[in-house]
């Protein structure tokens, strides 16, 4: 399937919030909660981003054979400690990486991991890897005080090393610009208008799925995995609807953090040995608005 997974990995934080908390705080309740979002906890990060993602990587044990075959070191994210140097390049120091590593960020937020697999696949020539790495700290962008998004937005980071095969690589993906529906301005807290992306993904999405699968000639049957990004358990009950097939899920202990969401459940499938020689559907989809999906193969 063009990408294949050697290792992946999730950060472990230690802040872990539950609905009580917040219906100490705010005019909300657990069951409110849990209707609306499918969450039931969530995990806020006090380190730093860069902290974060580096430890992520670290996570992965490269071996100093794997370090001289990445090619490519991609992180997405919408935040970072610092304007300049980029995360990528920071997590490339740390990790000394060879000097002919392209290192660079991305911001598509929510579909930003997938977006960067893709993107890694176009540069790799065969039996080449790529690191993958996604990072949020949402934490620092949440107003604490808004019910909108205090109780779905957390903090994570996802890495994977990714090789590339000499099978055909299959993706979709598309751009609806709508700053309306999810915005982050410059010193400011996140905005987002939950329904508006909410009809946004169980229209496009699984709109892209079929396109995907019609275009790679399989069945949802033959898709052992679909993974969508982590953002709400109803928009993922809703896409799940039109298919045959496992749809993975841990919205509920997780939260929505972004484009970590899909490098964590990867780190968290192959941590528990379920994703060897399985054909994996990917989706992110979100700010922008955008969607990004693809199949790799464990």
């Amino acid at each position: 399937m063009g990408l294949i997974i050697e290792k992946a990995s999730k950060i472990d934080l230690e802040d872990k919030r539950d609905n009580v908390y917040f219906e100490k705080r705010l005019d909300t309740t657990d069951e409110w909660i849990r209707k609306r979002t499918g969450i039931k906890e969530r995990f806020i990060s006090h380190t730093p981003l860069s902290e974060m993602a580096t430890d992520v990587a670290f996570k992965l044990n490269l071996s100093q054979e794997e370090k001289e075959r990445i090619k490519i070191l991609i992180v997405s994210t919408i935040g970072g400690d610092y304007i300049v140097p980029s995360l990528a390049s920071y997590v490339h120091g740390k990790l000394s990486l060879p000097q002919e590593v392209l290192a660079f960020d991305i911001n598509m937020a929510c579909s930003g991991f997938v977006g960067a697999s893709i993107l890694c696949e176009t540069y790799l020539k065969e039996n080449e890897l790529a690191l993958v790495i996604g990072a949020e700290k949402l934490s620092d962008f949440t107003d604490m005080a808004d019910r909108s998004t205090a109780i779905i937005f957390a903090d994570g980071a996802g890495a994977v090393l990714y090789k590339k095969d000499s099978s055909k690589f299959y993706k979709d993906l598309g751009t609806i610009f709508d700053s309306k529906n999810l915005t982050l301005k410059r010193n400011s807290y996140l905005k987002m208008n939950g329904r508006e992306v909410f009809k946004f993904a169980i229209n496009e999405v699984p709109k892209s799925i079929k396109k995907l699968l019609q275009e790679s000639c399989l069945k949802d049957e033959d898709i052992d995995i679909f993974l969508l990004h982590q953002a709400n358990e109803r928009i993922k009950n809703s896409v799940e609807k039109h298919f045959k097939g496992y749809f993975y899920s841990n919205i509920e202990t997780m939260g929505n953090t972004s484009s970590a969401s899909v490098a964590m459940s990867l780190g968290d499938l192959y941590e528990k040995n379920r994703l060897k020689d399985k054909k994996i559907l990917l989706c992110g989809f979100g700010g922008g608005l955008n969607y990004q999906t693809c199949i790799v193969r464990g």
